[in-house]
């Protein structure tokens, strides 16, 4: 079974991630999202990157906020984006037009 990865921030995105999983399984596919995620020994961030490594498909979804960032300054979500290009993982990318805060906008021109 092919296995997908949901990338976003998690607050204030909860409908567009619901809409993802709900989406995904019909296609009889297994979602993976972080809020599923149990207690792990290791961060939540190393978790994540773990997964995206383990998983077939990337799915990015973009909104405003850039999130929260890692010790390199760079959002989870970021890091997530390129640990899946580096693994040449196939992306599915979702970006909300709206205003964005300007490290998303840098973000988003990356991703483009």
């Amino acid at each position: 079974m092919n296995t997908f990865f949901v990338s976003s921030v998690v607050t204030g995105f909860e409908p567009e991630r619901a809409a993802a999983r709900s989406a995904i399984s019909v296609m009889q596919f297994r979602p993976i999202m972080c809020e599923d995620f149990g207690a792990q020994s290791y961060s939540s961030e190393t978790a994540c990157l773990l997964e995206v490594e383990q998983s077939d498909v990337y799915v990015l979804i973009l909104g405003d906020s850039y999130g929260y960032e890692t010790p390199e300054g760079i959002s989870v979500t970021h890091a997530e984006y390129r640990a899946a290009r580096a693994a040449n993982k196939p992306i599915l990318a979702f970006i909300k037009e709206c205003d964005m805060e300007e490290k998303q906008q840098a973000f988003r021109d990356e991703v483009e």
